[in-house]
């Protein structure tokens, strides 16, 4: 991972991390959550929601696959996930937060 990456990936997480204590319908949302053989960068226990945060790397075809063969296996627990470009945190994280709210119980 090149150091450009790094600080990127700090500073969308950063976005969303200084966001997620109870701010999105009063809902907690835990950072980093591992569930079976994944991890997802942020997951809210009481509504059962995933949110993923995409590089570009992910846009690949080898990459969406594996991408749709987690969110499956995923889903057997009963959990929703949802997934967003790191264009789309960096953006527009209000639009994120919209989306998010509309996926939470």
């Amino acid at each position: 991972m090149s150091v450009n990456c790094g600080v990127q990936k700090r500073k969308r997480r950063k976005t969303l991390t200084t966001n997620r204590n109870r701010q999105l319908k009063g809902k907690k949302f835990r950072r980093q959550h591992a569930l079976d053989k994944y991890v997802q960068d942020f997951y809210c226990h009481e509504c059962k929601l995933a949110v993923e945060l995409d590089r570009a790397i992910h846009q690949k075809p080898l990459n969406r696959q594996y991408d749709e063969a987690r969110t499956g296996d995923l889903n057997k627990f009963e959990m929703e996930v949802i997934r967003f470009r790191n264009e789309e945190v960096m953006n527009n994280v209000e639009e994120v937060f919209k989306k998010i709210k509309e996926n939470l119980l």
